[in-house]
């Protein structure tokens, strides 16, 4: 989708940071209309459009709590850095060829990237499950998720 919006193929699309800011860096004539996440906020205080997640299995992380304890660890580390450090984060982006300095600059803090596990994770995000549920039961395989569903830390 973004290529064709990039290329004026499309004339309306739905587009996540990254992606948006470097359509936008490349197509001047693109504009933002509409954040899916500020209307999902004010239709829903407090919770969270999920766009991303990290997956573990049951069988997994029963098998290796301590390198799962020990990832999640890093990862909410690293999640707080990036805003953290807009800088450092962007010149690392740029490096690794993620994408270039500039658009991890505007992207950022525009991404709406967040760190929430367990009871925190499930507030915030059963109602957008129940969102979902209702549009589509099988979207989230016939069933809102139970607390279960989440990761509890120790």
């Amino acid at each position: 989708m973004a290529s064709l919006l990039s290329s004026n193929q499309v004339q309306i699309a739905t587009l996540p940071e990254p992606t948006l800011s470097q359509v936008m860096a490349t197509n001047k004539k693109v504009r933002v209309i509409a954040d899916l996440n500020a209307e999902w906020e004010a239709l829903h205080p407090n919770t969270i459009m999920a766009q991303g997640c990290v997956v573990v299995t049951k069988k997994f992380l029963e098998k290796h709590p301590q390198a799962v304890t020990r990832f999640m660890k890093e990862y909410q580390a690293s999640a707080q850095k990036v805003h953290s450090d807009l800088q450092g984060t962007s010149t690392l982006c740029d490096k690794f060829n993620i994408i270039p300095e500039k658009v991890a600059k505007t992207a950022i803090p525009k991404s709406h990237q967040v760190f929430v596990t367990g009871k925190e994770a499930e507030k915030k995000l059963t109602p957008f499950f129940k969102v979902l549920y209702e549009a589509n039961p099988k979207s989230v395989g016939g069933a809102v998720p139970d607390s279960a569903f989440y990761y509890h830390p120790k």
